[in-house]
This record gives structure tokens, sequence and C-alpha cells, in this order.
């Protein structure tokens, strides 16, 4: 009942496949944490999805995933350890603001790219993408600082397109600390 319900608490471990519903606003804390069989999430056209809080997805098996435009906010540890994810879309007409510290830990995504509404970049959260090869943060007067270990061993990371960001001030200690392979 969408009058009543707009969260999601909790899904059964050995879910493979997910569509969340249109009226469905937050997926709360380790909702669908440790659905290691759990491969395909998806959303309706209309989906009123704000917010994906703490361990949503922590240690899932998804491949892929499309955040709704209208997310604001993926917190802490969201997808940390979903050592299977390959590639997350954000589309052009993003709201989010917010990304979490470690909210990408431990992932297989190779290339990242932020929306210009983006706010706040939490410590670590790219830390130990070993795939991950390519970054693309755009000129945004919001993001003013990289956090301490962001990207630390970003094995792969070659590529960084700041997009002529002038208001990044401060770059912190050890964010791209053992990106080997960094170009640029």
């Amino acid at each position: 009942d969408s009058e009543t319900y707009n969260v999601i608490v909790f899904a059964c471990r050995d879910v493979k496949s997910v569509k969340i519903p249109s009226f469905i606003e937050i997926i709360s804390e380790g909702s669908f944490s440790y659905c290691e069989k759990l491969d395909d999430v998806q959303f309706s056209d209309d989906t009123k999805l704000r917010i994906i809080e703490k361990y949503s997805f922590y240690n899932s098996s998804i491949t892929k995933f499309t955040l709704p435009s209208g997310v604001t906010h993926i917190c802490d540890f969201a997808f940390s350890w979903c050592d299977k994810l390959e590639k997350f879309e954000i589309k052009s007409d993003s709201k989010l603001t917010y990304i979490g510290r470690h909210a990408f830990s431990y992932t297989s995504i190779s290339k990242f790219d932020f929306p210009s509404q983006l706010q706040f970049l939490g410590r670590q959260s790219f830390f130990y993408c070993e795939k991950l090869r390519s970054v693309k943060l755009p000129n945004n007067p919001n993001i003013k600082k990289i956090e301490d270990h962001t990207f630390y061993n970003c094995s792969q990371l070659k590529h960084v397109d700041f997009q002529n960001n002038n208001n990044i001030e401060i770059i912190c200690k050890n964010s791209f600390r053992l990106c080997t392979q960094l170009e640029e």
C-alpha cells in the first residue's frame, strides 16, 4: 500500500532479481546486503526513490546498476564489496548530491562519471576499486576537496578528468595513492 509504505526494509537473501515499486523512497540499511544471488535491480520510470542507505547492497552480486534520477544520497558502504558490480550508470539529469564513505569500495566498476549536482564525495568512496580506469568530475562549484584515500589503490586508474574544475582547492593525502597507472 503506497500510502503506508515507502521504505524497503529487508529482502530474502536468495533473491535473484528485483523490481523496486515506484512508491518506494528509501532502500534502508542492509536491505539487500549479502544477497549473493542478486544480479538484477530494476526501477520503474516513475520511481520516487531518493535515498540508498548504508550497506543497502553491501556484498551482493549485482553486476550493473542504473541510478534513478531522483536519488539524492548514496550512503556509506551502500555498494561496498559488490565485487561483481562492473557498470554503474548515472543519468545526465541526476539529482545525486551525496556519495558516502566507502560507497563503492571493492567494486569492479571500470568507469565513473560524477553528476554535476554532487556536493559531497566521502572518504575512501572508491577504495580498492582495482578495475576503475576512468573518472570524470564535471566543473562543479560544490566539490572543493578530494578526501583522504578516495581513490586509494585504484591500481588500473589511468585517466582522471576534472574538466577544468577550478574549484578543487584540496586533494588530501593519499587520495590517489597506489594508483600506479595514472597518466592524467
